[in-house]
């Protein structure tokens, strides 16, 4: 896992660098979270965030990018009581996360725009609670690295101004074990981070034609 970590790192610092040196275009993003803990019972995207952080990309094509993100996201799960419930049940997730995406984007025409890439989330904090009763601490840590797919698609506004709506699901347990249920996805048995973001993207230079 550490070894992992150093390698996430040094590629988030080379691969801006490698950009400085060919034809890029960067920029900075702003959006909204919902989320849910696939795994944890409480089915539903109840859980309000927000994402933002900033963005370089080069120019593979005309039609085709490659583009890299650091991002803070805000991710986890949330069930308010119910009307009529007898007991009401309350349940708070919150993790933050760094989120380093490297993304394949595809123009469709002048307006669209597909994207599809893994994405890789260091753990910078977390929270959770059950029915108002505090902070609880004694369950099982999470993964201070985790890994997702992300896909989306675009749509231009402007030339350096685009809203784009995403799917970023993890494809490995977002903790050690097993707490209040479980679910399968592609390898294990686990908890799974799933979030539809809602983001402006603001290019600061201008993409050549």
């Amino acid at each position: 896992m550490k070894k992992s970590l150093i390698i996430l790192i040094l590629f988030a610092i080379g691969f801006p660098s490698f950009l400085v040196a060919q034809r890029f275009n960067g920029g900075v993003t702003a959006g909204m979270v919902g989320s849910q803990v696939m795994g944890d019972t409480y089915a539903g995207f109840h859980k309000f965030g927000l994402a933002g952080g900033a963005f370089v990309n080069l120019n593979l094509s005309k039609s085709s990018t490659l583009q890299m993100e650091l991002l803070l996201i805000q991710k986890g799960s949330r069930r308010n009581p119910q009307k009529d419930e007898n007991p009401p049940v309350f349940y708070l997730q919150r993790t933050n996360y760094i989120e380093l995406p490297l993304l394949y984007q595809y123009r469709l025409g002048k307006k669209f725009e597909m994207e599809l890439g893994p994405a890789f989330d260091v753990l910078i904090s977390s929270y959770e609670e059950v029915n108002d009763l505090g902070e609880i601490k004694n369950v099982s840590p999470f993964q201070p690295l985790t890994y997702n797919i992300v896909a989306g698609i675009s749509y231009y506004i402007a030339d350096v101004l685009k809203v784009n709506f995403r799917t970023n699901n993890s494809i490995l347990s977002i903790r050690d074990k097993e707490v209040n249920g479980h679910r399968w996805r592609f390898f294990d048995y686990g908890q799974y981070n799933d979030c539809l973001v809602l983001s402006l993207y603001f290019l600061i230079r201008k993409p050549e034609n």
